[in-house]
């Protein structure tokens, strides 16, 4: 957090307590979100007893990248691919180049 005073950054020790201005949000979906927080002091005293001005603060929410994906291979030449069960969609590219079986089991 930037704190700023008149303006200015001030490199303050002030502890501070962040509380939802309104509802608490859910922040379970991937995307951009703007939601008012308030800020307060940390003094000791009781939030709603001091002054706060509610600020506009953005979340960006970003998906976990799935696991990679792991291969074995087999000794009669199969390979076997392990998908992740995290991922959204996994796409093959397969090359016909070698003229080899294009079989696929899943």
């Amino acid at each position: 957090m930037i704190y700023k005073e008149r303006g200015k950054v001030t490199h303050s020790q002030v502890i501070f307590e962040a509380r939802w201005d309104g509802a608490t949000p859910t922040l379970n979906k991937v995307g951009t979100f703007t939601h008012r927080v308030k800020f307060y002091e940390k003094d000791g005293t009781e939030a709603s007893n001091r002054i706060s001005e509610g600020v506009n603060v953005t979340f960006i929410i970003k998906a976990n990248e799935p696991a990679e994906l792991t291969a074995t291979h087999k000794q009669n030449g199969e390979t076997e691919i392990n998908i992740p069960t995290d991922a959204d969609e996994v796409t093959f590219t397969i090359s016909k180049e070698l003229e080899t079986s294009n079989y696929i089991s899943s």
